[in-house]
């Protein structure tokens, strides 16, 4: 279910984006990006919707962060220093804390190429965000992850 919500396809979407706010107050997300910029316009979004959010610059952090922490999703950059963001999924993906292998990952990238997509399925991410994005469509995402998956 790797699917980008496109404009305006908000057809099949239950909720209005007021209470798809509401019900991500309090959740906890990690954001793991390299680009300083992207990471700000990012949290900046999530922070006004009353979520928690920790940073990272890398996907050695990410799981090192996972490992300490819970978190209700993962916004994961594809392209990173040290870890990349594939490398870090499988290794959140086999921790040996259930619950933490589970957390949803979405991945993050500038790229819409279909082998991104795919590339993105075989390490077990949940989903893909193109960047540059608009905080709707993160708030949405984010919702079908954390919310979506509980119903």
């Amino acid at each position: 279910h790797l699917n980008k919500i496109k404009d305006g396809d908000s057809g099949h979407e239950k909720d209005t984006l007021d209470e798809i706010l509401e019900e991500l107050k309090g959740k906890k997300v990690l954001i793991a990006e390299d680009n300083a910029l992207n990471r700000i316009v990012a949290i900046k979004s999530m922070k006004d919707w009353g979520m928690e959010i920790d940073q990272c610059e890398n996907g050695r952090e990410a799981v090192s962060m996972v490992e300490k922490k819970s978190y209700d999703a993962i916004l994961m950059d594809l392209q990173m220093p040290e870890m990349d963001g594939y490398e870090a999924t499988r290794a959140i993906r086999n921790l040996p804390d259930e619950k933490k292998r589970s957390i949803p990952v979405i991945a993050l990238t500038a790229s819409a190429l279909m082998d991104i997509r795919s590339q993105a399925k075989e390490y077990k991410m949940d989903d893909i965000l193109i960047k540059p994005f608009k905080p709707d469509d993160l708030a949405r995402m984010l919702h079908r992850v954390i919310v979506g998956k509980k119903e």
